[in-house]
């Protein structure tokens, strides 16, 4: 079983409309740590293979949707 961490970087990747909302629904019930989940999904980019040249924009977004949806939470 993946742990949310590992299925939010399988959704960076792709980044569909319907990965977006499940990266944001994730985020939202799971308990994910800011730091870890930029560390694990920069060191998966580093060494991946065959991730589209966009795959940092894509994490940038994560990352402000993260902010954002903590932001709301405080």
């Amino acid at each position: 079983m993946l742990h949310p961490i590992d299925l939010i970087i399988s959704k960076i990747a792709r980044f569909s409309d319907s990965d977006e909302d499940d990266i944001i629904e994730l985020i939202k019930i799971c308990n994910i740590d800011r730091t870890e989940l930029y560390e694990l999904a920069s060191d998966a980019i580093k060494v991946g293979i065959g991730f589209p040249k966009s795959i940092d924009t894509h994490l940038d977004w994560v990352m402000e949707i993260y902010d954002a949806i903590n932001t709301k939470s405080k």
